[in-house]
């Protein structure tokens, strides 16, 4: 017999009532249970914040094992910069890719924190202004395609 069967133990009740009532008392013990392992998880939550907060990055898009493989677009984006030694920059990549420059910029620039592709910045000259940088794939690229089956 749970809690609310105890307290209702003297009070004659309708059957259709008592028979709720049995329902909400056998569903009490099991909210409570669940409200225990819920204030246990929060609280070891909350100890252990600190320390969590420093193991995963605060944004992400997506969870990796490998935090330094690319994502599924930058994957995208090395597969169009094949074969080796072609530059593309990032209004090649956003034309190709369907996307905005500055999403196109971000995955370039994440590929070269990666070291998946290098940067070249083109310096200007007599009469010639310096243009926007031309990135191309590194060997560690060349051997995440490879690995990964996306050659072409």
């Amino acid at each position: 017999m749970g809690r609310l069967l105890e307290l209702l133990k003297g009070v004659q009740l309708p059957p259709d009532i008592e028979s709720e009532v049995r329902v909400l008392d056998l569903r009490f013990d099991q909210m409570e249970a669940r409200l225990k392992a819920i204030d246990i998880d929060e609280t070891e939550t909350l100890s252990l914040n600190g320390v969590k907060a420093q193991q995963e990055p605060r944004y992400t898009t997506q969870r990796m094992t490998h935090p330094n493989e690319p994502t599924k677009d930058e994957a995208k984006v090395l597969k169009l910069m094949q074969p080796p030694g072609r530059h593309v920059n990032a209004q090649v990549v956003a034309a190709n890719l369907n996307a905005n420059l500055t999403t196109a910029q971000h995955w370039l620039s994440e590929l070269h924190r990666k070291r998946y592709v290098s940067e070249h910045i083109r310096r200007g000259g007599f009469r010639r202004p310096p243009g926007p940088p031309t990135y191309s794939i590194t060997d560690e690229g060349i051997k995440y395609l490879v690995e990964h089956g996306l050659t072409d």
